[in-house]
């Protein structure tokens, strides 16, 4: 009984989703930023996600699964010179910027653009302006250096250091989120 039972349901289950109507997005308009890096599909490490080659088939895993797992990664990886530490998601941020930089650079050099891209070309073309923001020098910020200066006792401090998240600085002491 429990067999037929689980027949039918796996039967039905098929029949129903043979029957449906597949729902398909219409393709949206292609941007300059869709344009910059289509993905392969492929897996980064070996073919399916993970690097089978790290491992260190010499040692058992029961043993030391670490060394199993990663020893030869471990045994033959040169820490870049200009890096205190470097890994998985050192190499993923770098590479995500990467990326970024290039998308923002495709972006900001065309002509065409949506208001968002625009946003975007007209903030980096502002942030590259080395010479408007030298000819500016540190006026933007006087406002808060000059906070900064009439800091004479504790209570001051801690009132410019509890408004830094509203002039976008930093301040010695963060909540962090």
């Amino acid at each position: 009984m429990k067999r037929s039972l689980i027949a039918i349901s796996i039967a039905s289950v098929f029949a129903l989703s043979a029957c449906s109507k597949q729902v398909t997005e219409p393709e949206p308009q292609a941007s300059v930023a869709a344009k910059v890096d289509a993905q392969s599909g492929k897996a980064e490490l070996g073919s399916f996600g993970v690097e089978l080659d790290a491992r260190n088939l010499a040692v058992k895993p029961g043993d030391d699964f670490f060394m199993y797992a990663s020893g030869t990664w471990y045994d033959n990886f040169k820490m870049p010179a200009d890096k205190t530490r470097f890994g998985a998601f050192t190499a993923l941020a770098e590479r995500s910027e990467e990326r970024v930089k290039e998308i923002i650079e495709n972006i900001s050099s065309a002509t065409e653009l949506s208001a968002e891209e625009n946003l975007i070309a007209d903030f980096y073309n502002a942030y590259m302006n080395v010479e408007r923001i030298n000819q500016l020098g540190l006026t933007p910020i006087q406002p808060i250096l000059d906070d900064i200066n009439q800091i004479s006792n504790v209570t001051d401090l801690t009132a410019t250091f509890g408004k830094a998240w509203l002039t976008d600085t930093e301040s010695l002491i963060g909540g962090g989120m």
